[in-house]
């Protein structure tokens, strides 16, 4: 106490010469000061020691601005709201809570790196997770939510608002050029901050249409660009770009808005709602789900102990699924997918109770026909549209999510991203092409040759297919094939994949090898090489359509949908604790798609096949969205018998009568009937964008 009273008497007398006119900066310092010693007293009146922080705190926000001084202004609305936090003053919570998060924002704009960006939030979640709190506690759910899209996706959300912009004067082909070039080095900036991902997976299972990545092998060779040189290379191209172009009223990043409840709820009908989780990061935090419809908002929230019971079922989930790689033999490994495959269903219905999805379902209105998921960290990697639950009033047995809702159950990593993609002006191909395929570029997945043949049948002509050794990475980046990418409505890749958990931005599908390229960066090895199923070495540099690749150079304005027909195209890194979620499916929304469809786990070739080809089947009679078609597809499938698909085979797709046989032999001697009634035959895949 005594302390705190030389304390307080010491900043008094210090104001007495930083004044704020003479040191505007220092005299804010110490009000700041001032204020945690006040906050802290011991003697006098509590009330009045509290009132006299709030009014130290407050002058030194008059100097400590968000876009004056950012990080100081994070520091003191930081104690201001924690001050009111801990007081159960919620207003004045709200208030230093604001400030603070549009500090963190004007930082993150002023820094280039993206890992510091991330940081940033990071140190700052705190904050975003008591806002939250005191908004919900004063029934301002609306800036709540608007709260919980601040934290979401913001490198992402910056990098496709940036992408926008464009000058206006200057050729196309000189704007064509500067936006190839900022996409570049957007990529290029995570890159150099990405860190090197340790540890080895084993081989997964056969029949499946995954790669897994090993422990570090030899090192690429030396004298090759590195990023950094590549990058100083883009930002002089950059700049002479500018300088030809010379539009003097060109900016090359522009400030995100926060989206507002009412601009999330006007992208919603009548008949859609939007779950949306917020899962706190504290030690003594819970989390909330946010039931939002066109016309109201609603919101449950639970205790940190039930967020501790979530964590610990998200963790063996993925520890049960890990294991699966690294059994020392392929009997083994078979044995435990087989095992983890058998708990998949009743692991759902326990995710499912702790979610409380009824409960979230019985806020749902009942003419609601269209869900719209809104994950939070590791609910991204879950099947959350096959997670059972009954609506009330509803006297039937539990039944998956995408089951309650006819027009389905699709996801968007945030609402702001799905504000973007609505944004999007429709364009329109000169010269339309159906579908573009990639088929089976290692040549032994060989139901993915029938699935994509079987797709393409229908649509002739207006296909093109790079098959087996030609869907190499040299084919694929071609002038010609990128031209047809930039006209094609959708994308099919009916491969191998792979997610990289310890650096997202070297997950990969792959493709067949190319010839050595003139350069190759310098990278990792343990980010460049890949092991395949089979046992055989894949180096992406060679073989490899990263996550990178997507971002930095594919362009696919007109596409409707890219479907990803591989094993694990939908999984994210799901141990962070700012959201980003970096994967595949957000690479390709960023190069222009509107929907991508993904898979959460390793996939069984036979199933996936004809899982697609009923989907397209579905999807092209232009009656049904993508969610719905999809969903249509897995519905089919769970509940078909050996029998029935056969008949479908050869009456409505009209297969080859050898593929019929073939078909059926492989289900007497390897499926029961119905053959795909297990979870992990059809819920694996979902549909993330519009």
């Amino acid at each position: 106490g005594e302390n705190l009273e030389r304390a307080i008497a010491a900043y008094e007398a210090a104001l007495e010469v930083r004044t704020r006119t003479a040191y505007p900066e220092d005299w804010a310092m110490t009000q700041n000061n001032l204020g945690e010693a006040y906050r802290n007293r011991i003697r006098g009146e509590r009330r009045e020691n509290l009132e006299r922080a709030i009014r130290c705190y407050r002058h030194a926000l008059e100097i400590r601005t968000p876009t004056g001084f950012p990080l100081d202004c994070l520091q003191t609305g930081r104690n201001l709201g924690h001050l009111g936090y801990e007081e159960g003053w919620w207003e004045i919570a709200s208030e230093g809570y604001t400030l603070a998060i549009e500090a963190v924002e004007q930082s993150c704009e002023w820094v280039e790196s993206a890992q510091r960006r991330q940081q940033l939030i990071a140190d700052a979640l705190d904050v975003y997770e008591r806002m939250v709190d005191a908004c919900i506690r004063v029934g301002r759910l609306d800036l709540a939510l608007m709260t919980v899209e601040r934290s979401k996706s913001r490198t992402l959300v910056q990098m496709m608002a940036d992408a926008d912009l464009e000058p206006k004067t200057g050729s196309e082909e000189q704007r064509q050029q500067l936006r190839e070039v900022r996409r570049q080095l957007a990529i290029l900036a995570q890159l150099l901050d990405s860190e090197s991902p340790t540890g080895e997976t084993g081989t997964p299972p056969t029949d499946t249409r995954s790669a897994a990545f090993p422990a570090a092998q030899s090192s690429p060779g030396a004298g090759n660009l590195t990023l950094a040189q590549q990058r100083q290379q883009l930002l002089q191209q950059r700049d002479s770009l500018l300088e030809a172009i010379n539009d003097p009223q060109f900016t090359l990043t522009q400030r995100v808005t926060p989206i507002s409840l009412g601009e999330i709820q006007s992208l919603l009908d009548e008949k859609t709602a939007i779950v949306e989780w917020y899962i706190g990061t504290r030690a003594n935090s819970g989390w909330q789900t946010f039931i939002i419809t066109r016309g109201d908002i609603r919101v449950e929230t639970f205790p940190p102990e039930e967020r501790d019971i979530l964590r610990q079922w998200s963790d063996e989930y993925l520890r049960e699924y890990d294991r699966i790689r690294q059994g020392e033999s392929l009997t083994e490994r078979q044995q435990r997918q087989k095992a983890w495959q058998e708990s998949l269903a009743p692991r759902l219905q326990r995710l499912g109770e702790i979610l409380r999805i009824e409960e979230i379902l019985a806020k749902v209105p009942g003419k609601c026909d269209k869900l719209i998921l809104v994950p939070h960290r590791f609910l991204h990697v879950f099947p959350l549209h096959a997670v059972p639950g009954c609506p009330p009033g509803d006297s039937r047995e539990k039944r998956p999510l995408m089951d309650i809702f006819a027009r389905g159950v699709s996801y968007v990593p945030s609402c702001q991203l799905l504000q973007r993609l609505h944004q999007r002006p429709p364009a329109t191909p000169r010269e339309p092409l159906s579908l573009f395929a990639v088929q089976n570029p290692t040549d032994n997945l060989p139901y993915a040759d029938r699935e994509v043949e079987q797709i393409a049948e229908p649509l002739r002509p207006n296909t093109y297919i790079l098959r087996h050794r030609d869907a190499t990475k040299t084919a694929l980046s071609a002038p010609t094939t990128l031209a047809r990418l930039q006209q094609s409505e959708s994308l099919h890749f009916a491969c191998h994949g792979s997610f990289n958990p310890a650096n997202p931005l070297y997950s990969a599908l792959i493709l067949s090898p190319s010839a050595a390229p003139a350069a190759v960066p310098e990278t990792p090895p343990e980010q460049r090489y890949l092991t395949m199923r089979d046992g055989r070495r894949v180096d992406t540099a060679l073989q490899g359509l990263t996550l990178t690749e997507i971002f930095a150079n594919l362009d696919i304005p007109c596409c409707r949908i890219v479907v990803l027909s591989a094993c694990e195209t939908g999984l994210v890194d799901s141990s962070q604790v700012v959201d980003e979620y970096i994967g595949l499916p957000i690479a390709f929304l960023y190069a222009g798609s509107a929907t991508v469809i993904s898979s959460l786990w390793s996939v069984d070739d036979f199933a996936t096949a004809f899982l697609m080809v009923r989907f397209y089947r579905n999807f092209h009679r232009g009656t049904q969205s993508a969610v719905e078609a999809l969903q249509g597809a897995q519905t089919w499938l769970r509940s078909v018998s050996r029998e029935e698909f056969v008949r479908w085979l050869r009456e409505d797709v009209r297969a080859p009568e050898k593929l019929c046989q073939n078909c059926r032999t492989r289900l007497r001697r390897r499926y029961p009937d119905p053959p795909f009634a297990g979870w992990h035959s059809w819920a694996a895949f979902g549909c993330i964008g519009l």
